[in-house]
């Protein structure tokens, strides 16, 4: 009972060891964060660019044709 007392005996708090422990810790986490939101940068970028040459490809295709794509105007009731 007396080991209990005596660590119940102060307030909740950190060590000054405690905070720079969690201070590390913290900031190892915030690297991998960091690296990971790098990554998903660069895949966006990717699948931006990707879409963007799919896009130029086919106005390239679609440009070159003189008959209309489908057989009834767009965006007017049928």
């Amino acid at each position: 009972m007396e080991d209990i007392a005596s660590l119940m005996a102060h307030g909740p708090g950190l060590s000054q060891s405690d905070w720079t422990n969690f201070g590390a810790t913290q900031e190892d986490h915030m690297f991998d964060v960091q690296e990971q939101a790098r990554i998903l940068v660069e895949n966006i970028q990717a699948a931006a660019s990707e879409g963007a040459q799919t896009d130029s490809e086919s106005a390239t295709d679609f440009s070159s044709t003189t008959e209309p794509v489908i057989n009834r105007p767009v965006n007017e009731p049928v």
